[in-house]
């Protein structure tokens, strides 16, 4: 079957984020120039910290849903795109990184043409997106071989970094809620919430048109294999 990523779980957590920027919005200071409390400043800063729990919830699911739809293929490793090949061969470059032996060297070349069926791991990717700046999308992307951007509005990606570096401020105690929050108002942050909600739907497609389309698999191999 085509993959079409599960989004129930993230569309939950996105609209959990949208209510909290409802209720900023009801607290916000009327008065011109505004003159917020401390309470909705702390909120505004918190917002980032729970705007990108749910992003990087939400995108550690779409990429183990797409790399265990990889998995079940059962594709063996001769019939890899080569662009592919640097996510199958993972537990191969893991062992020449730890060794550094000739063999492993062997065991490497020996591995791209065999006909043995790979498998990966669905959490290939976790430790990259557990501090999910966009770079690090970026390169999951360039790993599986992906030939086009997946945003559809670059501008997007500054959005997704600053809501990174807030919410760290907050998380790591370099700054507090009330500061972070002291600088913009619900407006500014309904921009980053869409721009982010945008960034996990484009990945999401990506993701889907990627698996659809067999773009991992060398296309004199793609009629072995049914989505």
């Amino acid at each position: 079957m085509p993959l079409s990523i599960d989004r129930t779980g993230a569309n939950e957590r996105f609209q959990q984020v949208r209510t909290l920027l409802s209720f900023i919005k009801t607290q916000e200071s009327n008065d011109l120039p505004p003159a917020d409390n401390d309470e909705v400043k702390i909120f505004r800063g918190l917002f980032f910290v729970h705007l990108y729990g749910c992003f990087e919830k939400s995108i550690n699911e779409a990429v183990e849903n797409y790399v265990q739809k990889i998995d079940s293929l059962k594709v063996a490793y001769c019939d890899f795109s080569i662009l592919f090949l640097p996510t199958a061969l993972d537990p191969v470059f893991t062992s020449i990184e730890m060794s550094g032996k000739w063999e492993k060297r062997i065991d490497f070349f020996k591995a791209i043409d065999s006909n043995h069926t790979c498998t990966i791991r669905n959490s290939i990717f976790s430790d990259q997106l557990t501090n999910t700046w966009f770079r690090n999308l970026d390169r999951i992307a360039t790993y599986i071989g992906a030939s086009r951007p997946f945003l559809k509005n670059a501008g997007d990606s500054y959005y997704l970094d600053e809501v990174v570096e807030k919410r760290n401020q907050v998380a790591h105690g370099r700054n507090t809620p009330s500061i972070v929050g002291s600088s913009g108002r619900s407006s500014d942050l309904e921009v980053r919430f869409m721009a982010v909600r945008r960034i996990f739907d484009d990945y999401c497609e990506m993701l889907e048109s990627h698996y659809n389309s067999l773009e991992f698999i060398k296309i004199p191999n793609r009629a072995s294999y049914t989505v």
